[in-house]
């Protein structure tokens, strides 16, 4: 599933895109996908991170392999995570971890970089970032400063994937799963730009739009995040595959 909405661009613009992917290893079981995994002897995915504005992430994790109860336990256990179990079935779960900005995906993510994998397995953690190519160096340096502990592997082209699950689709779930209040205030949190990446439109200034108070309005918003990620995990969308599913870089057209 992806969420990316590309837009025509000319070549001036295109070369400012261009980007390339680098890739970490993370071995310090502090960081709670490293940390699950080695104890629970399972593999931890990040499938979606959504940032909540207050310096504060929302990451979900899919977790195959391990005791769902066991995971909360280990995660609940981890300083600076509040983890929530959202859905379980046949051996895998859904977990909301939210976390600050010490988390190595919202270090890379404040830097401009957009995390594409980030998984444990069995206590080894491997993280992919897609970063703008004429700003690499400064934002891999600016990371590694932040966390020492983490190791750089290797720097490479881009390879994008192509979005297998469409904007279009997506609104057409909300519809399937949401109530009518917030269907239309997700379907206009994507018009508007609270999803892009980097994010273009504040949650206050979304609420000030939408005649909403931004608190409210922030909590409605994380409820249907929750109820349609775990409608996609009961599907099946959310698979052990190669990258995150950006619902934080989505956008749509004319948005």
């Amino acid at each position: 599933m992806s969420l990316r909405y590309t837009s025509s661009t000319d070549q001036g613009e295109q070369e400012e895109m261009d980007t390339i992917d680098v890739e970490f290893a993370v071995e310090d079981d502090t960081y709670p996908f490293v940390g699950a995994s080695a104890n629970a002897s399972c593999v931890v995915d990040l499938q979606e991170m959504v940032p909540r504005g207050d310096g504060s992430y929302s990451e979900f994790f899919r977790v195959e392999g391990a005791d769902s109860e066991r995971v909360l336990t280990l995660a609940e256990e981890t300083p600076r995570v509040d983890p929530t179990l959202i859905e379980s079935s046949d051996g895998c779960a859904l977990f909301e971890f939210v976390v600050e900005e010490e988390c190595v995906a919202a270090t890379l993510a404040d830097e401009g970089a957009f995390p594409r994998v980030v998984r444990g397995e069995e206590g080894e953690g491997t993280l992919v970032a897609e970063v703008p190519q004429a700003k690499a160096d400064d934002i891999v340096e600016s990371f590694l400063d932040n966390h020492p502990d983490v190791e750089l592997v290797d720097q490479r082209d881009s390879t994008r994937m192509e979005a297998d699950f469409t904007v279009t689709e997506f609104i057409e779930t909300a519809h399937e799963i949401l109530d009518s209040e917030k269907r239309e205030l997700v379907v206009a949190a994507l018009s508007e730009g609270y999803y892009d990446w980097p994010r273009t439109r504040s949650i206050e200034e979304l609420a000030e739009q939408l005649n909403q108070d931004a608190s409210i309005l922030r909590e409605l918003l994380h409820e249907a995040e929750q109820e349609l990620l775990a409608a996609l995990f009961d599907d099946g969308d959310l698979d052990h595959d190669e990258h995150v599913h950006p619902l934080i870089d989505a956008d749509v057209p004319g948005g």
